[in-house]
C-alpha cells in the first residue's frame, strides 16, 4: 500500500489523531498465507487477538475462519461481539492467561469458553466454582 500524504492528513483533520489505518486486503492476504500454511487435518489456526483487537480486523478473522486467543475477560467479550461463537463445540475462543483477572472468570464460565490455563492456581480457581 502506498500512502498518500494528503489523504492521510484529510484523514487526520476528519478523525483526529492519533488514527490506526489498516489495510484489508493485506490482512487478507496475511490470513491467506495463514490458510496455506496450516491447511492440514488437524491444525486450527488461531489469532492472538491482544496484537490488535480491532472489530473490523476480528470480523475478517471470523469471516475466514480464524479462531481466536483471547487473554482476557474484555477480549472474549469483543470476540464475542465481533461475531465469533462462545461455547466450546467447537471451541473458537479460547482464553489464555497465567491468571484470572478482573471478570475473566465470570466471562470464560458464563459463555463456556474453552480455558487455556497457565497455573496450577487457576485450576483451583476453575475447580472451586464448579
Amino acid at each position: 500500500m502506498t500512502l498518500d500524504t494528503p489523504l492521510l492528513h484529510t484523514l487526520a483533520q476528519k478523525v483526529g489523531t492519533p488514527f490506526w489505518l489498516y489495510d484489508a486486503g493485506a490482512i487478507r492476504k496475511r490470513i491467506a498465507d495463514v490458510r496455506f500454511l496450516t491447511n492440514t487435518e488437524g491444525l486450527q489456526p488461531r489469532y492472538a487477538m491482544k496484537a490488535c483487537s480491532a472489530a473490523k480486523v476480528l470480523g475478517e478473522m471470523k469471516e475466514h475462519g480464524i479462531w481466536i486467543d483471547a487473554v482476557s475477560g474484555n477480549e472474549v467479550l469483543r470476540a464475542l461481539r465481533a461475531g465469533h461463537t462462545a461455547g466450546n463445540d467447537p471451541p473458537v475462543i479460547c482464553f489464555t492467561a497465567d491468571v484470572f483477572r478482573d471478570d475473566a472468570l465470570k466471562v470464560i464460565l458464563e459463555h463456556q469458553v474453552l480455558p487455556n490455563l497457565g497455573s496450577p492456581g487457576m485450576i483451583a480457581q476453575l475447580a472451586g466454582v464448579r
